[in-house]
């Protein structure tokens, strides 16, 4: 399966932010939308970075007072690992493995279209295979 095609499954509404805007304004976008991480889009679209709960949790423990004034653009992971909507599932999931990450930008060109999962990824994995074993059981049926 095609990352393409898990998109098709997934909420249509890609929430965003922006460098400048602050920790506490990630915090409620991410509480709002019940998300665990969003883009940091640059005033033209780009994609400049990522915020994540974890992210946010770390430096509200060690910044809590800084919290409501402090910039995304302080604490956001610059060099962002994406994924293409033209890539596999499988490929998805082993670079979120292996660079130890849980969200995962989906990029077309230098815009983002969505951001995926592990969760995700686990679902359409755990999908298909119960179509695989619906059609093996099927076909044994018939064999029958």
């Amino acid at each position: 399966m095609l990352v393409r095609e898990l998109l098709e499954h997934k909420r249509k509404k890609l929430v965003t932010c922006h460098p400048e805007n602050t920790l506490a304004i990630a915090a409620e976008l991410l509480a709002t939308n019940r998300i665990g991480a969003i883009p940091v889009l640059t005033a033209e679209g780009d994609l400049a970075g990522i915020v994540s709960e974890r992210d946010l949790v770390r430096e509200f423990a060690t910044r809590s007072s800084e919290f409501q004034t402090l910039k995304i653009a302080a604490i956001m992971t610059r060099n962002v690992i994406t994924v293409s909507p033209d890539e596999t599932v499988p490929v998805a999931a082993g670079r979120m493995v292996e660079h130890g990450i849980r969200h995962l930008p989906v990029v077309e060109g230098r815009k983002v279209r969505a951001v995926i999962s592990i969760r995700d990824t686990v679902s359409a994995r755990l999908a298909k295979a119960a179509s695989r074993a619906k059609r093996l059981g099927e076909l044994v049926d018939r064999v029958r």
